[in-house]
């Protein structure tokens, strides 16, 4: 089954929660670039307040980022209930002290297809279920 039959690109947004602003608005075009709606938070409050105004299809998470407890605590009850986590941390030895499942993890690369394609499978394995139920 091919991914981008299941998935209704434009309807599933990407909320990016990463504290480096760079790496932040390079993901955000790559995902634009795949046709997913992109929102953006640099903090955890302002990720908070995403989740909570809108409805994320999924949550691509910094473990570094500023203020994580207030993330975490607005999205007890969503996240990985309804909202799938991967984490993208720096590195293969960082400790992201993120004890909540989530639906993987994927490295900062300077290319961004490997998180682009975890995203993918992701979605489309929720839509899988979906239609089965």
């Amino acid at each position: 089954m091919n991914m981008s039959q299941v998935i209704d690109k434009g309807a599933c947004t990407i909320l990016i929660a990463e504290r480096n602003s760079r790496i932040g608005s390079l993901l955000e075009k790559a995902f634009q670039n795949r046709g997913y709606p992109v929102l953006l938070a640099s903090n955890g409050y302002e990720a908070a307040e995403i989740l909570r105004r809108e409805n994320p299809a999924l949550l691509v998470l910094d473990p570094d980022l500023p203020y994580l407890f207030a993330l975490l605590e607005a999205g007890k009850g969503i996240l990985t209930e309804r909202v799938p986590v991967i984490l993208h941390p720096l590195s293969a030895g960082q400790d992201t002290g993120i004890t909540m499942p989530t639906s993987g993890t994927v490295y900062k690369e300077a290319d961004p297809e490997g998180l682009l394609l975890a995203v993918e499978s992701t979605l489309s394995g929720q839509a899988t279920r979906e239609v089965q139920r």
